[in-house]
């Protein structure tokens, strides 16, 4: 007896001498206090002991437990339970990843689905889900929709994904620890045009099926935007194999490659953030794509194009590459490329003949980059302006970069109207409102092609952000909106100029003048409320209409865009 008491006190100081100290937090996410969570250490290995502990009410605890390897519960009644999604190794003391359990009630879903989905309810696809094409889901702003590790969502009929600014829905990971690739995606494959917008989608992205967290494919039709899309294995959107995508002003961030279009399928890639992106931020190979107004930052390639599109009003900086042109004859117009290693890069020898006009290069090492292995220059160098870059082009295009003119400003410019000179930007910190906007005196202001317009009707601006000009003040009149609901003016398939009055007791005299406050048209009216005038004479710009007395008192005005 004295024997086995002498083993049993051997082995219990033993055990003592190997015990460790876990600590951590776990919270409830509706609650002030936190007490009564169960923490359960369940043992995988041999040296491993079942252990439990309870949180006190500022939802700490502490346990003492043997070392080995563990999964770990946390439970509570009334709430959603968490384990930890893979065995953790305990050889030393350690504090533990902070854990909050939900209140919400949990639903599991696989197979198909339709209906709506409520804000107050996560939704846990443990399987494969389907949206079958007669079907359609509908999820509530402030929805959290998590996916297990193999799964996906397919769209054969139609879901609604709408948020809004201030209740995103959700579409994640239910990993404790989440990483990209964790789930699979989603896959807009009907003829029903899919929506979603004010979402968030992330961590996905994995399996060699997906392309992208959000695949459009096989004629799938959807509208995607003010998203935030992000941490992908692969891509952030593809469109391919016959789809079709509106892809407006979302923040894609994290990935290898961010936006995709295919040939024979068709893609807007219009107003989106896009950085960090490892290989590229959009690449296109289709001849239905459009690409404006983006700003790109942070890619190894900012816009690889492989067709011949139309690139423009796009902001590219810190970029290794800003834009590829791997095949085809692309147009890149009214750009901003701001501190990239290349600007334009160009890669192949039919990228030759690009055309490159109104855009800013500023602080690039080279605004324009032709291996040394292709022939000839671009189809075109024209109207753009080139600041502080190490190399401005390594080419040889007869006349380039010499200053023998002026353009019609009266600028400096070469025999292609290039300038050479500080565009005089606002800021150049991204994180201001006024980054990339030029100042009142900038020279990029009406120097570009003197056949295009701004939307003020002057010669169209050089780079991605026009500054518009203010409306003149106009025989001492400046408030243009003054009584739109009683006085309207449109112009009717950009030829017939219709007025429209619903408060007029006595004749009076439609004036209309252009920008610069000529005028352009006179005509009297009696006491009609809705005349028409052939504006077919018209060129493009901005218009002021007036109403006025027959003593030239201004009575109304409005203002008329004609494109």
């Amino acid at each position: 007896m004295k024997y086995l008491l002498t083993l049993l006190l051997v082995f219990t100081s033993v055990s003592n001498l190997f015990s460790i100290t876990v600590s951590g937090n776990a919270f409830l996410d509706n609650s002030n206090t936190h007490e009564g969570i169960e923490v359960i250490f369940k043992p995988q290995s041999p040296t491993a002991e079942y252990a439990n502990a309870f949180t006190i009410p500022d939802g700490s605890f502490s346990i003492s437990i043997q070392p080995g390897i563990y999964l770990i519960e946390y439970v509570k009644e009334g709430y959603q339970g968490h384990s930890t999604s893979q065995e953790l190794f305990i050889a030393e003391d350690m504090a533990l990843t902070d854990v909050t359990l939900s209140s919400q009630p949990l639903i599991n879903i696989s197979g198909n689905i339709k209906g709506t989905w409520y804000k107050n309810t996560v939704y846990n696809i443990e399987g494969n889900a389907t949206i079958s094409a007669a079907n359609t889901l509908t999820i509530e702003p402030g929805t959290l929709v998590q996916f297990e590790k193999g799964c996906k969502l397919s769209v054969y009929g139609k879901l609604i994904s709408q948020g809004t600014k201030e209740e995103n829905i959700i579409f994640t990971s239910t990993e404790s620890t989440k990483s990209s690739g964790d789930w699979i995606g989603i896959f807009i494959y009907g003829s029903r045009t899919s929506l979603i917008t004010h979402s968030i989608l992330e961590y996905a992205g994995s399996d060699s099926e997906a392309k992208a967290i959000v695949n459009v494919e096989n004629s799938g039709r959807l509208e995607i935007s003010d998203c935030i899309i992000r941490n992908s294995e692969r891509g952030g959107i593809y469109v391919q194999f016959g789809g079709n995508a509106k892809i407006k002003n979302n923040s894609i961030s994290n990935m290898p490659r961010g936006m995709y279009c295919n040939s024979g399928s068709v893609a807007e890639f219009n107003a989106n953030k896009i950085m960090n992106c490892s290989f590229y931020g959009i690449s296109e190979m289709s001849t239905s794509v459009t690409i404006e107004k983006n700003i790109i930052s942070q890619c190894d390639v900012g816009i690889i194009s492989q067709n011949n599109p139309m690139i423009s009003q796009n902001i590219l900086y810190n970029n290794n590459k800003g834009v590829e042109p791997r095949q085809g004859k692309p147009t890149y117009t009214n750009n901003t490329f701001l501190n990239n290693t290349y600007a334009v890069h160009l890669y192949d020898s039919e990228s030759t003949e690009a055309l490159i006009e109104n855009n800013i290069f500023f602080g690039n090492q080279y605004a324009i980059k032709k291996e040394t292995t292709r022939t000839g220059d671009p189809k075109s160098i024209a109207f753009n302006l080139f600041y502080d870059n190490n190399n401005k082009y390594n080419g040889s295009l007869l006349g380039f970069g010499t200053i023998i003119s002026v353009n019609n400003n009266n600028d400096n410019c070469d025999t292609y109207y290039n300038l050479f000179g500080d565009p005089l930007f606002l800021s150049t910190d991204s994180n201001n409102e006024d980054f990339l906007h030029l100042s009142p005196t900038s020279i990029a202001i009406d120097a570009g092609d003197s056949s295009k317009q701004d939307e003020d009707g002057s010669i169209i601006d050089i780079g991605a952000i026009a500054r518009i000009s203010q409306m003149p003040t106009l025989l001492g009149f400046d408030n243009y909106s003054e009584n739109q609901s009683i006085f309207k003016c449109f112009l009717v398939k950009n030829e017939e100029l219709v007025v429209s009055i619903e408060d007029i007791s006595s004749d009076y005299i439609v004036n209309v003048f252009n920008i610069s406050g000529i005028q352009v048209l006179s005509k009297r009216a009696n006491r009609n409320n809705l005349i028409k005038i052939n504006a077919s004479g018209f060129t493009s710009g901005i218009y002021i209409v007036t109403i006025a007395d027959n003593s030239s008192n201004i009575i109304y005005s409005n203002k008329v865009i004609k494109r």
